[in-house]
């Protein structure tokens, strides 16, 4: 089991090496993700599910301390690369003022920067505000965004109800409505978000069923990876026979997880799951992506 879940983390870790997502700073001040909708939106779909991680690293392969100190520079410092990407497109205003403040701090808070940032983004957004209030237009849209995203903090624990509340009152102010307006046309917003999220994890389960259900899975898999040279290779065994073995327990497992996800009828759930298992079916496919032609 321990050589499986080491292919699969190194499967994911291969495929996040070169994904495009949402900004990685946003993910740095979360804990660990939850199953919230909104968590999973704004972390672009890594989250938990119940702790029974199939890609959890073992607790001999925590990183140590100074590995964690060096992700905490790694992510203040991605965090000044957004505030300078927000000057360099001409950002200004009090809200990035105080963010690079916090930023240039002996200590920076992530509490602090976490509402910070939301408040860069509002104040940039806010540039291109439009009046009357339209619930559809991309600035009430971004906004709205914003007020999910700021829940995801919440639910992340970096920040609380009451900052929450305080943000959101930014938000409905931005927009020219009062809070009762501002909560009911956001949850109009997420319930559509929600409703996007899940049909796309269905496409995705559809993909992803059809993949592992191929009996030639494996031998496909070590071909791909044979011909990218990948170094996922080094830990399949010395000859193709072992390699394909291995790679045979792997997407048992992914399917029996898959089968067990529909069955018990979480929709976030098995649109969590698929979220991690997608990246790396994909790598040990040799990068092509489920549903399209290889």
């Amino acid at each position: 089991m321990r050589a499986v879940a080491w292919l699969l983390s190194c499967a994911l870790v291969v495929a996040r090496a070169g994904a495009l997502g949402r900004p990685r700073h946003v993910r740095r001040w979360f804990p660990a993700p939850s199953s919230n909708l909104t968590s999973f939106v704004v972390c672009g779909g890594a989250t938990a599910d119940g702790g029974d991680d199939l890609f959890a690293p073992e607790a001999a392969d925590a990183p140590p301390p100074a590995a964690a100190d060096a992700g905490a520079d790694a992510a203040t410092a991605r965090f000044a690369k957004a505030a300078a990407a927000v000057r360099a497109a001409g950002g200004s205003g009090a809200a990035i003022d105080a963010f690079e403040a916090e930023l240039a701090g002996a200590d920076p808070s992530g509490a602090a920067l976490a509402g910070l940032w939301l408040r860069v983004k509002l104040e940039q957004l806010a540039r291109n505000a439009t009046a009357p209030f339209d619930a559809a237009s991309p600035f009430a849209r971004g906004v709205f965004f914003l007020a999910t995203e700021c829940g995801a903090y919440v639910e992340g624990g970096r920040l609380d109800d009451a900052a929450r509340a305080a943000f959101w009152g930014e938000c409905a102010a931005a927009l020219g409505v009062d809070a009762a307006t501002f909560e009911r046309e956001h949850a109009a917003f997420e319930k559509a978000m929600a409703e996007d999220v899940f049909s796309a994890a269905r496409r995705k389960v559809e993909a992803l069923t059809a993949a592992l259900d191929d009996d030639g899975f494996a031998a496909r898999a070590v071909a791909a990876l044979r011909a990218k040279e990948s170094k996922i290779l080094d830990h399949l065994g010395d000859d193709d026979d072992e390699a394909r073995e291995r790679v045979e327990k792997v997407r048992s497992e992914m399917r029996a997880k898959l089968a067990k996800a529909a069955a018990d009828g979480d929709k976030l759930a098995e649109a969590s799951l698929v979220a991690r298992l997608t990246p790396a079916v994909e790598t040990l496919l040799g990068g092509a992506k489920l549903g399209e032609s290889a």
